[in-house]
């Protein structure tokens, strides 16, 4: 399936839930989707493969074994994956909105990575950098578990 296909999927899924607001874009090593459902701001980055690698060159998908491809068959496996990708979000997406819809998790459970701060940044983004930071020197950043005084 294309990926404008695909996007429209993901569109059509999205106003089904009541989102609004929609965004897709790409450029060559990601693609951004972009939404805004129950006052909330969600930005998910995917990201793209963008050179030929060892298992596009190959038809079982492992270098060195089986039929080994011509450039233009190697291009198409690059493209091929670009395509699931873009299909495993479809996937990723309409499995949360179903869990929410299912009242096994809240939206912001589901969601809560995705969510878009004021600065650009998403949730996960900047508790991913609060981790490593922490990693670095040694110390459990509390304000994430919200246990005051604990390390």
């Amino acid at each position: 399936m294309s990926v404008d296909k695909t996007q429209a999927e993901i569109q059509s899924t999205l106003r089904r839930f009541k989102a609004s607001s929609f965004m897709f874009g790409e450029d060559e090593d990601r693609g951004i989707v972009a939404f805004v459902i129950n006052d909330r701001k969600i930005k998910m980055v995917l990201p793209l493969p963008t050179q030929l690698a060892d298992k596009h060159w190959w038809a079982s998908g492992k270098p060195f074994s089986g039929r080994k491809r011509t450039e233009a068959q190697a291009r198409a496996a690059l493209d091929q994956e670009r395509k699931a990708r873009w299909r495993g979000l479809l996937l990723c997406i309409k499995a949360k909105l179903e869990s929410v819809d299912a009242g096994i998790e809240s939206f912001d459970q589901a969601f809560l990575a995705y969510i878009a701060l004021p600065t650009g940044q998403t949730v996960g983004e900047q508790v991913i950098e609060m981790i490593n930071a922490a990693a670095l020197d040694g110390t459990l950043p509390t304000r994430i578990l919200a246990i005051e005084g604990r390390s």
